[in-house]
């Protein structure tokens, strides 16, 4: 009898209803490689609460704007209230929006994430699920992350949108 590989656990909050996050989940369900589930929230002490999800990868697949991650019932969520947190996943990856900056960065690190990946500028929706699905396919294939974030970067202009910090 085959021994079965140890899958790796991702969790992808979203804010929304919008197909993305469903998307994704089925696409890593697919590659047989990930165990991918879709959290919902819409209020900032849900969506704070889900960020202590024991996780290998936590995604959000959430929207952006200039003052923080768009939450629906509330004023955008800043870097400062993301600093404060304990962030269990080791990887997060933000395909929300204006999501990467020396701040955001930093305030992810300080919460206990050791890769953070946003976009510096404002994506197409489609290409924020391009990326997301390149990375987690060439980090299946390569087992490198930094290698699987530079291909999945380089698709197109917009991909290109995506920075890491380690």
């Amino acid at each position: 009898m085959q021994k079965s590989k140890k899958k790796t656990v991702v969790r992808i909050v979203t804010t929304s209803t919008a197909s993305e996050a469903g998307a994704l989940m089925a696409v890593l369900r697919y590659f047989d490689r990930y165990q991918a589930s879709v959290i919902l929230t819409t209020n900032k002490t849900k969506f704070l609460k889900t960020l202590s999800a024991k996780a290998d990868v936590l995604v959000l697949a959430v929207h952006g704007v200039k003052d923080g991650i768009y939450l629906p019932t509330t004023k955008p969520l800043p870097p400062k209230a993301i600093a404060q947190q304990r962030i269990k996943a080791p990887i997060v990856v933000n395909l929300g929006c204006s999501t990467f900056s020396r701040e955001y960065a930093a305030a992810f690190h300080k919460a206990g994430v050791k890769t953070y990946i946003g976009t510096d500028d404002d994506p197409e929706g489609d290409a924020a699920l391009l990326f997301a699905t390149n990375l987690f396919y060439w980090l299946k294939q390569t087992k490198d992350l930094q290698s699987a974030y530079r291909k999945a970067s380089q698709i197109d202009k917009e991909t290109k949108m995506f920075k890491l910090s380690s």
